[in-house]
């Protein structure tokens, strides 16, 4: 009997070591930095309330997202295409919808709920305004809405 419970156990050790997965954090990728560096440069060439820097903004938030999965990080490049966008822009217009999802999206993944609803709700309303409601981009705004109610439960 011994016997048999110690081969038991055993078989259970070596399934949860097999089963068990050593992961590492993501580090931040050398070009990713680089690229922020540059998209510094870029910015105070172009000064701090330019559009032309948004989509640069965007992509490296991006970027971040993909390669190390920090949304917090990402927030901060986004937040500021979307401060950019606040000042400068309609804040009726489609790419004040964009800046209001974006942000609302990386809020959604650091658990910022309501701050998240409150961006994604206006970009939604946007969108139904501008395009209509079977438009691909108000869809991406129901997408997001929908994960939002489904974090309610």
């Amino acid at each position: 009997m011994n016997m048999i419970f110690l081969l038991l156990l055993a078989a259970g050790i070596a399934s949860f070591i097999v089963g068990f997965q050593i992961t590492k954090l993501p580090q931040p990728d050398p070009s990713i930095i680089k690229a922020g560096e540059w998209l510094e440069k870029a910015e105070a060439a172009y000064g701090e309330e330019s559009q032309n820097i948004i989509p640069f903004l965007y992509d490296l938030g991006k970027k971040i997202i993909q390669h190390q999965k920090n949304h917090e990080v990402a927030f901060s490049y986004v937040e500021r295409a979307f401060v950019i966008r606040n000042r400068q822009g309609d804040p009726e217009s489609l790419e004040m919808a964009e800046a209001l999802q974006r942000t609302g999206e990386c809020l959604l993944f650091m658990n910022n709920i309501p701050l998240a609803e409150e961006r994604i709700s206006k970009a939604l309303a946007i969108r139904r305004a501008k395009l209509g409601d079977d438009h691909p981009m108000t869809g991406q705004c129901w997408a997001v809405m929908t994960m939002l109610e489904l974090l309610k439960v």
